[in-house]
């Protein structure tokens, strides 16, 4: 008889100790799953600013694009424009004496307008030189 209240108080141990193993155990578990949250909110916070940063060079390298599009014309044109006023300085000079000497003659001679004029187309056909 006295091996059996020992035998129930030996059970009681044994099961309070396995139930003290499991509840440890449970809070284990419960500790790594709190931090398996708080790392899947960092990497989710992680991900929605690398997104935002991405979307944000995205838009500035669009607008930068847009800027170089709109001002890479500039110094090539302010390179030609020299050139360009050199070739058409002459047929803009020849245009204006054109122009004075038949006012010249349509003042002098008011009543002979059609010939001026017709003088005129000749002298433009004719060009310079």
């Amino acid at each position: 008889m006295n091996e059996q209240p020992n035998a129930t108080a030996d059970g009681a141990e044994a099961e309070k100790a396995a139930a003290t193993a499991v509840m440890d155990d449970l809070e284990a578990l419960r500790g790594r799953a709190e931090q398996a949250e708080r790392d899947r909110d960092e990497l989710r916070d992680l991900a929605q600013r690398t997104r935002a940063d991405f979307e944000n060079y995205q838009k500035r390298m669009q607008r930068d694009l847009t800027q170089e599009r709109r001002y890479a014309q500039g110094p090539l044109a302010a390179d030609l424009l020299p050139a360009l006023a050199n070739c058409l300085a002459p047929g803009i000079r020849y245009g204006f004496n054109i122009v004075e000497e038949q006012a010249w003659i349509m003042v002098s001679e008011p009543g002979d307008t059609n010939a001026a004029i017709a003088s005129a187309r000749a002298l433009i056909e004719r060009g310079p030189g």
